[in-house]
């Protein structure tokens, strides 16, 4: 071992009901302390503007300081956020770049370098090897692939999580939490994004913030992996989505697809996929989310997918397009690299399967959870994962100077859930998930082969 275990207060989800949501006037008051020119985390935010095909809504792009000479390596240096509300949109930016920064922090302190079967022979709960399978034995023995198998003797690095359902300690593969990981002797056995993550003003709204991103994204995987038509939302089924589609959606004139994700988990997720079928300029773009209602989750779906439009078009008319002829092993690396490649017209016909599907669905046949206060809605969703035997596993990913500010940056990590890709060479295409689900489901009659699987990265951002 190169550290010492120490311990550490973890705060994993107590008995209680917990604090309430924090209101947007004061969620701005705790996060705008973070953003100065000079010496802030975000440097600067800037409002993006909006096309006459835009949805009236609020986009707040943020630029990140040069975190090398804070935290010791480099962060995402442009964040954004979107909402119906301009306070939220930025908040929004604001925690985005805050989480992002804040797990580029390697806390060398709490980190352990050893083998699963070093740490538990002497008495500690560490994720057990065969919990973690994110690649296939085709991609391991593929020449030059970047990780290696997760083995019970694999000297790797770790950090101290909790087990969200047990609340016991436990520890977490430390490659699998932070986004930076310095030269060492320890075995890479993959990498992290950041799919999981959240930042908030209290734990538990960072908490499930990365826990509802995992549901969103998991179910996202699945559908594009295995190219199923899943079942659409009808908008005019619900008052209040009938009325936020009359006052935001119908103006832009594009074809806008509720997608329904809410089979794989119960949990109410959704994603949007928006289409310009009358000129060339952004054809496609897509967004998702997760919520405890249907509402929250349709609403925040459309305004990302609208908000990625943005991202797209602005790629296209600078010419930044990555062509769909592209080696996609050797030039998609990055979430970047997704949206260029989707930003023109060229990969358009590889996304037609997702807004597909004849069948349609009413709002309120769509799963529900309790979210009156974020620990109600935790609760909720590790009870709809348990009943598939998905354990959930979170990490404390705060900086110091993060943790100075007063907010939170939590790591949630659910190894049996499949998680979003950047690297189209390292897809997390060994996740046992990603085929049994489906065949579960009774969506496909069969698991598919390596080579049945989707042949194209996904356009996620």
């Amino acid at each position: 071992m190169t550290a010492t275990l120490s311990s550490r207060r973890w705060h994993g989800i107590p008995e209680g009901d917990g604090p309430t949501w924090t209101p947007l006037v004061e969620a701005e008051r705790r996060v705008m302390p973070v953003v100065s020119d000079l010496c802030g985390i975000v440097t600067s935010l800037y409002p993006q503007m909006r096309d006459v095909d835009d949805i009236p809504a609020y986009a707040v792009g943020a630029r990140a300081c040069e975190s090398r000479h804070l935290v010791g390596h480099a962060s995402a240096q442009v964040s954004g956020g979107g909402a119906v509300d301009e306070r939220a949109a930025t908040i929004a930016a604001i925690a985005e770049t805050v989480e992002r920064y804040s797990a580029v922090y390697w806390p060398a302190e709490q980190i352990v370098e050893a083998s699963w079967n070093h740490l538990t022979e002497a008495g500690y709960r560490a994720l057990a090897p065969e919990s973690l399978r994110l690649f296939t034995d085709a991609q391991f023995t593929s020449p030059g692939f970047p990780f290696q198998p997760f083995t019970p003797d694999a000297r790797i690095a770790w950090t101290q999580g909790l087990d969200l359902g047990s609340g016991e300690p436990t520890l977490l593969p430390a490659s699998l939490v932070y986004m930076s990981q310095p030269h060492t002797d320890a075995v890479r056995i993959g990498h992290a994004t950041s799919n999981g993550l959240g930042a908030g003003c209290t734990w538990d709204e960072a908490v499930v913030s990365g826990l509802l991103e995992l549901i969103e994204r998991d179910g996202f995987c699945i559908a594009w992996h295995n190219r199923l038509s899943l079942p659409l939302i009808d908008p005019a089924s619900d008052e209040q989505i009938a009325a936020f589609f009359e006052r935001y959606v119908r103006p832009t004139g594009l074809d806008v697809s509720l997608v329904d994700l809410s089979s794989f988990t119960g949990v109410p997720a959704v994603i949007t996929v928006v289409r310009n079928r009358a000129t060339a300029i952004g054809p496609f773009a897509i967004g998702g989310a997760a919520a405890g209602t249907p509402q929250r989750a349709i609403i925040k779906a459309v305004v990302e997918a609208f908000q990625t439009r943005v991202w797209m078009r602005a790629e296209q008319r600078d010419g930044d397009i990555l062509s769909p002829d592209a080696d996609f092993n050797s030039e998609v690396h990055r979430f970047d690299d997704h949206v260029r490649l989707y930003a023109g017209s060229g990969m358009v016909h590889a996304t037609e399967f997702l807004d597909a599907s004849p069948a349609q669905m009413d709002i309120g046949d769509l799963p529900s959870l309790p979210e009156r206060r974020p620990r109600a809605l935790i609760r909720a969703v590790l009870d709809r994962l348990a009943e598939q035997n998905i354990d959930v596993y979170v990490a404390d990913a705060t900086s110091p100077d993060v943790a100075e500010a007063g907010l939170v940056v939590a790591r949630v990590l659910a190894p049996a859930l499949v998680p979003l890709d950047a690297s189209f060479r390292a897809r997390f295409l060994g996740v046992p998930r990603l085929r049994q689900r489906p065949l579960e489901l009774g969506l496909l009659d069969r698991v598919l082969t390596d080579d049945e699987l989707n042949p194209y990265p996904h356009p996620y951002p």
